[in-house]
């Protein structure tokens, strides 16, 4: 894995043939893609109740913490991991429920997402 994302790929793409390089690219992608279904058969394996409190604290710290996940693009960038943790982050009205304003439309879907979770703004 550390093989395909060193700072030393690009270079080695470029000096490539445009067929080699295109081999090269979709490796990398195939790769990319094994690493993160195994990320997620790994986390899969845990009940789903635990991985829903590990989900809601990744957007629900704490009062201390100041690494909470408030923004829209992080949630959903969270939610995106497989299917299975999107599925598991729609089901959970409260993962959404903590909204900042960003734009009516990311308020809007917020606002759908938490159905009717209270909100915290």
């Amino acid at each position: 894995m550390s093989q395909i994302i060193s700072a030393g790929f690009r270079s080695r793409i470029t000096s490539l043939p445009h067929s080699e390089a295109q081999l090269s690219i979709e490796r990398a992608i195939y790769d990319l893609k094994q690493f993160q279904n195994e990320v997620c058969a790994r986390t899969m394996s845990l009940p789903k109740e635990l991985l829903s409190i590990i989900l809601l604290l990744a957007v629900h710290p704490g009062s201390n913490s100041f690494n909470s996940v408030t923004k829209w693009q992080h949630r959903v960038a969270i939610s995106s991991v497989c299917r299975a943790w999107c599925s598991l982050a729609l089901a959970l009205s409260a993962f959404w429920s903590t909204i900042s304003i960003e734009s009516k439309k990311v308020v809007a879907e917020m606002l759908k997402r938490s159905q009717k979770h209270p909100l915290s703004v």
